[in-house]
């Protein structure tokens, strides 16, 4: 009997004291079972708390090329950083990695040494991923995939997203892509290359979920309220078969914590059949 799970993964681990409170009471009393860790910050050495929640934890590296310092110095890596030694921001480095001003060899370094410095942390990663997914560029994700697949790791975040309904009925994929794409003009290079990355990742013996979900419309709350709960509610009716990856950042979204360890979301994940899972299980 085909059967449907779903790796709740905590994106942004490391941000703040407070956003790491946030994300490890999400796996102490909510249904985070997958955490992702930015490790160009003060506070991700924070990460080894979790293994008083759990006991075998699933912790992943949260590829950053767009926010902060690197880990390596700025002459290392410059085409990475501006003249304040600091990441170009999301806009910046999209504009350079496709103007090619983004050197290769930049992205390489600086990715290795973001893993070994988790490694280094807490000695065990199985999962890798990235700051504002800019591994669907095909130049960062072979630079993730060839450093991880050196370092024993052997999963990464899915490129293939599946778009679901979060509210009402859930129409075919292609006019939902259709939907998305049309506010995200940007987000359609994904979809174009979408089979590229599939064979590339399999390429280097990589295991992904198979989908990684996109509630339409995109769920926004001011408060964890009815809406914001039954929006995820028909996320969950309508979730796919196989193993699907949901990301959250309950450190930076105070209702998304309160979404995570409610006792509503437990409910109807148990009435919908749906299992709890990790990277680990991939």
């Amino acid at each position: 009997m085909a059967r449907r799970f779903l790796i709740v993964n905590a994106d942004d681990f490391g941000r703040s004291s407070d956003a790491n409170k946030a994300i490890l009471k999400s796996i102490s009393e909510g249904i985070v079972k997958s955490v992702t860790v930015m490790v160009n910050t003060s506070h991700a050495y924070e990460i080894c708390n979790i293994k008083k929640l759990l006991p075998n934890p699933s912790i992943g590296l949260h590829v950053n090329l767009t926010e902060g310092k690197p880990i390596s110095h700025p002459d290392v890596v410059p085409s990475l950083v501006n003249y304040n030694g600091e990441f170009l921001g999301f806009k910046g480095f999209i504009r350079n990695l496709v103007s090619g001003r983004i050197k290769r060899a930049d992205l390489r370094i600086e990715i290795e040494t973001q893993m070994d410095r988790l490694f280094d942390i807490i000695g065990t990663v199985d999962h890798i991923d990235s700051h504002k997914h800019i591994h669907i560029y095909p130049s960062v994700l072979k630079s993730m995939l060839s450093a991880g697949k050196k370092r024993g790791i052997s999963r990464i975040r899915t490129n293939c997203r599946y778009f679901i309904a979060s509210k009402g009925v859930q129409y075919p994929q292609l006019l939902m892509e259709f939907k998305h794409y049309r506010k995200n003009p940007l987000s359609i290079f994904g979809r174009i290359i979408k089979s590229f990355q599939y064979k590339l990742i399999k390429s280097y013996n990589f295991r992904s979920p198979n989908y990684l979900l996109t509630p339409l419309p995109i769920i926004k709350s001011t408060s964890i309220d009815n809406y914001f709960i039954d929006s995820f509610q028909y996320v969950f009716k309508y979730l796919p078969y196989g193993i699907s990856e949901l990301n959250f950042h309950p450190g930076n979204v105070k209702e998304e914590m309160e979404l995570l360890t409610s006792n509503e979301i437990r409910d109807t994940l148990n009435r919908n059949q749906i299992q709890l899972t990790s990277y680990l299980n991939i």
